[in-house]
């Protein structure tokens, strides 16, 4: 495993965990519901594109070792 594949690795399971955290931030109080509600589109939104350029930088890997 090289280097950017333990970062994005490391950055998915950020993201997870956050997903998690907030899920039962929300489920415990009242008050961090609205707080989920404004961070929880935006840790989508970060998950997709970390998502989007793993794929992406695993399919230009895999393009160089092709060759």
């Amino acid at each position: 495993m090289n280097t950017n594949q333990q970062k994005s690795l490391i950055a998915a399971f950020l993201v997870l965990a956050t997903v998690i955290f907030l899920l039962y931030a929300a489920f415990s109080s009242q008050l961090l519901l609205g707080i989920y509600f404004l961070i929880y589109p935006l840790m989508f939104i970060i998950f997709f594109v970390v998502l989007y350029y793993v794929v992406k930088k695993a399919v230009k890997d895999g393009m160089a070792e092709s060759k």
